[in-house]
């Protein structure tokens, strides 16, 4: 963008501006014909204005405006998806987009095409005003005049909509304001912040009403200047009308029923008497507060300026605030003619100092306590001297030029104004007490410091210009600013090896506008730039670092991403946190940094290791030594924090970090169990590599993540917290209440289902808030484990995804509740979230739940803008009746079954009546029932969210279900079947389940996590006692075809027909588990799944006495499942199996040349059998 303005401007131009309809119609015709996606425009949202109002200023970036000046007073911005202008990742430049037409803000640093624009010379400029002021007009009383208008603002708190305020205005003779120019914006500021005593913005009279995104003035004036707040104007149609908020004076529009106080503004009218002097102050003065001013357009230099003002009893004018600038500006652009050039002396001059830098002083001798400098100023040349000049039209200040203050300019005189109190001035910092420990001063010095040389201990110790800020603000301190020479000194001294000279980090840095500033928001009062400096060397050059030793002091700009040494600068009687002393504020880890989020207020501390280099195991298990872990990464301030930490540095270009891809397919997860709410993928990341790649690790340069194999030596990055440490919250009780009618209850909520089942019901994710919100409820929020899988129960029967709350619109890749529920849990499905959308790659911030079986309740982010079904949810009620549920008709009648789909669920979870799995299943029995049997991922689901307490049940950890087994000890086949007799059609084995069996037979259950668990030891299934579940199935299921028929189909030639399926062996090309898999998939099969004695003994018969690769491998959950997702219902082990040996673990399983199954590790090379159907 900024290459693309400069060659504008070499042609007498501009980036283009669009003014009207008319003028976006004719760029719109042009555009469309050329060959690229979006070429730039000329608007930009970055911040135009002095730092007069750090706590406004810093808020935001800046509204949008036109790089040529023009007014932005049309909008037709991208509303697909809703919310352009986004400001996603520093979006701070304009395009228009060819194939539409429509604007978006992205990243300045992009290359586009681009279109120029520049004056007719055959036309007059329409932005070219000039007013004359008539010698006998004036205003009303009540009113205040500036040029040719009088301008109204209601003392007391008359607070109307937009409406309202029009008519009253037009009641007086007038309209409501516009404004015209810099000048007449700072004398409206001066006025509201002065003249009345209330807090609220007003409505001015710019208004779309003609043309919607088109603004005009409600006075029919020409609109010559616009001043928009940060993303303003939006574009989404909600905002006709325009206010202008009171302490900063940026404008917003807002909806025109919103009530505000207002100002109106018409014409001055004649009158007939003369003109009156300003009470307190001289005629042909202007008063405001306590002085008065005498604008005087009588060319002259400095030192004659000074005296007359000095004659008249007074000094060129001192300038001590924000408003006070203001004040001046207005003043000084309504005295001077628009089409004069010539600025406005005022009372700072740069004075130079022994050491040969510039102090800059106010003639009246007060302290400099503000300061308003233009773009690159103050600088220097060699030697020089130079008085200061305010800029009419912007009030901007400079050093004028040349040496010796000779350039003549107006003047201003200030002096008091009588009857009124001078404001007191701020009561410097006292130089009484001491320095806190670690920090040096002078005696009589008011600021004490804190300096950081690691140039000859340790080099890799320096830092960048943001992280040693980031640092003295950890400690409640500052990089340091320097106000004088003997400022400047005491610093020095500080320094130590006086035969150094070291270069440290200061505070000052130029801002995006190109203005210079102190970090700490002090005026800019001293500089002591080396020669020829600053000198911005290829427009990089933002910071600044100062040359220290005893024998001389300069300054230089510099690269802010540069490592140095740094200087913290704190008031003498501050005394720092307790424990924040050290460098690195983490107690006694002195190797230790510490970093508070910006966007959670939760401090950590980091280590940053390059040396030596471990695999992700060896890394994390160190960390642990050092009572942390490795690190998580929440927000995108922090990830900022980490990449300037490490950027750049040593000779490392990868670090680990604390996220694992959670077994096979499994998602990405933190280590700590924190949510993942944030991602920082490389392109194309992550890839797993089929299975390969399981861990993640961090580029040092840019920051972003990759995915790689665990067992790479790498750097690391260890964190611990400096609170608590976090974990899962206690579980909620129970909301009271019940739901509306048509509603589900589950846990302290209702949910409506919005679109499974009609189509025409279903919407895209912000049409499907807004359907939640016109239902007083919000997009579903997921707070833990069972919940979502409440959810995923109701996905039985869908063939789409469905929209919850989860998005990530305008918080840069952090996802957020749309409910502002806290994130408390997370299960996204694998390589997500990847904001992976080709063209539209930056739009994927929604989020839904897979309905697949093969991923179901897992999470994906896509764009917005999809179509899908929706779960809307509001907490429970004491408005509405807690039976509303639907009636169960087809369950046992008056024992409080609950229905999901064909089937009647029953818990008993009460502690008392906890029962053996024989005597659980005898109680079912006796009600008519069965132990409960899982079909499907789904009804595991739904049976899964029983464990989260309801009314009149209690907390309990696992409960028996029906799975039971039976061991043949002569073969060592183990077989498993449900009690209520329908085949095993799905499992979800825990942790190294289903294991060796050590008698002949035994149950199961399932833990609160839906984990499956069996018990084989002696007795377990007669004397341990568990809550369970009693299923009354309304369905007979269709028993499956038995394998070992013949089937119906054919076999390709070299495959080994069994049942319904083929087989295909391979022992001549040997391979890993990964590699093996997916050479199954490349032949449209998997690696093979065994589900019985008959299908085991086949593939025995064929390996010919060989050791082969089965489908079988550990899933996320540390169980066995196939990976061609049948259930696990049949295992032969050999004898100690599995054992999970090493120190990697065996995650996948081979079958030996005895028909028995061991686990080993997956990168061993071995032959494999695939399978797939006839």
């Amino acid at each position: 963008w900024a290459d693309a303005r400069l060659h504008c401007q070499s042609e007498g131009g501009d980036l283009v501006s669009i003014n009207s309809p008319e003028e976006q119609g004719f760029i719109e015709f042009h555009v469309a014909y050329l060959n690229v996606w979006a070429v730039w425009t000329g608007g930009l949202d970055s911040y135009n204005g002095p730092d007069f109002f750090p706590d406004v200023i810093d808020a935001f970036d800046g509204g949008w405006r036109w790089s040529d000046g023009t007014p932005f007073n049309f909008v037709n911005w991208v509303d697909h998806p809703p919310g352009e202008p986004n400001n996603e990742s520093d979006e701070d430049c304009m395009e228009i987009r060819s194939d539409t037409g429509l604007w978006n803000d992205v990243p300045c640093g992009g290359y586009y095409g681009y279109i120029c624009e520049r004056p007719d010379p055959a036309h007059i400029n329409p932005y070219l005003t000039t007013s004359e002021t008539g010698d006998h007009l004036g205003c009303p009383s009540g009113w205040f005049g500036w040029k040719n208008w009088c301008y109204y603002l209601p003392r007391k708190n008359h607070l109307v909509d937009y409406s309202e305020a029009t008519q009253r205005c037009q009641s007086y003779g007038a309209e409501l304001v516009s404004v015209l120019d810099q000048g007449e914006q700072d004398f409206i500021i001066n006025t509201i912040f002065f003249d009345w005593a209330s807090a609220e913005d007003v409505w001015i009279g710019l208004n779309d009403f003609e043309t919607s995104n088109y603004f005009k003035w409600s006075d029919g004036s020409t609109v010559t200047y616009t001043n928009w707040n940060f993303n303003e104007p939006g574009g989404d149609g909600s905002g006709h009308c325009t206010k202008m908020y009171k302490f900063s004076g940026f404008w917003n529009n807002k909806d025109c029923s919103k009530e505000l106080n207002y100002m109106c503004k018409m014409d001055k009218l004649p009158v007939n008497q003369a003109q009156q002097a300003v009470d307190g102050c001289p005629s042909g003065w202007q008063g405001n507060e306590a002085s008065c001013y005498l604008f005087d357009i009588t060319p002259s230099v400095w030192v004659n300026a000074e005296d007359y003002c000095s004659d008249v009893g007074g000094h060129l004018v001192t300038i001590n605030n924000y408003f006070e600038q203001m004040y001046v500006t207005s003043q000084a652009a309504q005295t001077s003619h628009p089409d004069d050039g010539e600025n406005f002396l005022i009372g700072l001059a740069a004075y130079l100092d022994s050491s040969g830098g510039l102090t800059y002083k106010w003639a009246s001798g007060e302290p400099v306590t503000f300061t308003a400098w233009d773009k690159d100023e103050p600088g220097r040349e060699d030697g020089m001297v130079g008085c200061i000049t305010l800029d009419k039209d912007t009030g901007f200040w400079s050093q004028s030029r040349p040496v010796g203050c000779g350039s003549p300019g107006y003047r201003i005189c200030e002096i008091p104004r009588t009857g009124y109190t001078t404001p007191m001035v701020p009561t410097p910092p006292s130089p009484n007490g001491n320095c806190p420990d670690g920090w040096y001063g002078w005696s009589n010095a008011t600021f004490c410091y804190q300096i950081y040389i690691n140039e000859m201990t340790d080099p890799t110790q320096q830092l960048n210009w943001e992280t040693a800020k980031l640092h003295c603000e950890s400690q409640g301190a500052n990089l340091a600013s320097i106000h004088s020479e003997q400022e400047e000194t005491i610093i020095t001294t500080g320094v130590t090896g006086a035969d150094q000279s070291y270069a440290f980090w200061i505070g000052l840095k130029r801002q995006d506008d190109g203005m210079m500033g102190w970090s700490d928001k002090t005026p800019l009062s001293f500089t002591d730039w080396g020669n020829d400096e600053p000198n911005n060397h290829n427009g990089r050059e933002e910071c600044t670092e100062a040359y220290l030793s005893p024998d001389s002091q300069y300054w230089n700009d510099l690269n802010c991403d540069a490592a140095r040494n740094w200087i913290c600068k704190v008031e003498r009687a501050y005394t720092p946190p307790t424990g924040t002393l050290s460098p690195q504020i983490c107690g006694s880890d002195v190797d230790w940094v510490a970093y508070t989020s910006s966007y959670t207020q939760q401090q950590k501390c980091y280590y940053f290791a390059n040396n030596p280099v471990k695999s992700w195991k060896s890394a994390n298990d160190y960390c642990a030594t050092l009572g942390g872990s490795l690190v998580t990464i929440q927000t995108l301030d922090e990830q900022e924090f980490v990449t300037a930490r490490v950027g750049g540095g040593g000779c490392i270009n990868a670090l680990w970090i604390g996220m694992v891809q959670d077994g096979m397919n499994g998602p990405y997860v933190w280590i700590d169990g924190t949510p993942l709410t944030f991602e920082n993928w490389i392109g194309g990341q992550p890839n797993d590599n089929n299975g390969k790649e399981l861990c993640v690790l961090m580029y040092t340069y840019a920051g972003l993540w990759s995915d790689d194999n665990c067992g790479l030596p790498n750097g690391f990055i260890c964190q611990k917290r400096t609170t608590a440490t976090p974990g899962m919250p206690a579980p909620t009780p129970v909301v009271p209440g019940g739901c509306p009618a048509g509603w589900t209850t589950y846990g302290s909520k209702c949910y409506l289902e919005v679109g499974l089942t009609d189509n025409s019901l279903r919407k895209n994710w912000n049409d499907a808030e807004a359907y939640c919100n016109n239902n007083h409820a919000y997009l579903a929020s997921v707070p833990n484990a069972y919940y979502n899988s409440f959810l995923t129960s109701q996905l039985f029967g869908a063939t789409i995804n469905i929209w919850i709350g989860f998005n990530a619109q305008g918080t840069s890749r952090t996802f957020k509740w749309s409910d502002n529920e806290d994130v408390t849990y997370t299960n996204w499905a694998p390589n997500e979230p990847n904001n992976s959308g080709g063209l539209y790659s930056y739009l994927e911030e929604c989020g839904e739940i897979i309905w697949s079986s093969d991923k179901a309740g897992q999470w994906n982010d896509i764009p917005c803008t999809e179509v899908r079904p929706f779960f809307c949810n509001i907490f429970r009620s004491t408005e509405f009746s807690q039976d509303n549920n639907p009636a169960a008709p087809d369950c046992p009648p008056n024992h409080n079954f609950v229905q999901w789909d064909t089937g009647c669920y029953k818990t008993y979870t009460d502690m008392n009546g906890y029962k053996s799995w024989n005597d659980a299943s005898m109680a079912c029995a006796n009600e008519g029932t069965q132990m409960a049997s899982v079909w499907n991922v789904y009804e595991e689901s739904f049976i899964h969210s029983m464990f989260w307490p309801q009314e009149g049940t209690t907390n309990f950890d696992s409960m028996w279900i029906g799975l039971n087994f039976q061991y043949n000890s002569s073969t060592g086949a183990t077989s498993y079947q449900w009690s209520d007799g329908s085949p095993v059609v799905y499992t979800k084995w825990g942790t190294n389940e289903p294991q060796n069996p050590t008698n002949g037979q035994g149950c199961a259950h399932m833990d609160n996590k839906g984990l499956w668990y069996m018990n084989t030891n002696i007795g377990e299934c007669s004397s341990m006692k568990l809550a369970y579940v009693c299923k009354h199935e309304t369905c007979i299921y269709t028993v499956v075809i038995p394998p070992q028929t013949p089937g119906i189909g054919e076999c390709e030639a070299t495959w080994l027909p069994l049942g319904d399926y083929c087989y295909s062996i391979e022992f001549v090309m040997q391979r890993s588990f990964g590699d093996a898999g997916a050479e199954c998939q490349s032949r449209m099969a998997y690696l093979a799944s065994v589900h019985s004695d008959i299908e085991n003994k086949a593939l025995l018969s064929w390996l010919n006495e060989k050791t082969a690769w089965l489908g079988l491998k550990r899933n996320g959950w540390g169980g066995w499942d196939w990976v061609d997702g049948t259930a696990v219902d049949y295992t032969n082990w050999g004898e100690s199996e599995p054992n999970n040996a090493g120190e990697t673990g065996e995650a996948c399983v081979e079958m030996y040349n005895n028909g028995k199954w061991n686990d080993n590790f997956c990168s061993n090379l071995r032959g494999y059998v695939c399978k797939k159907h006839k």
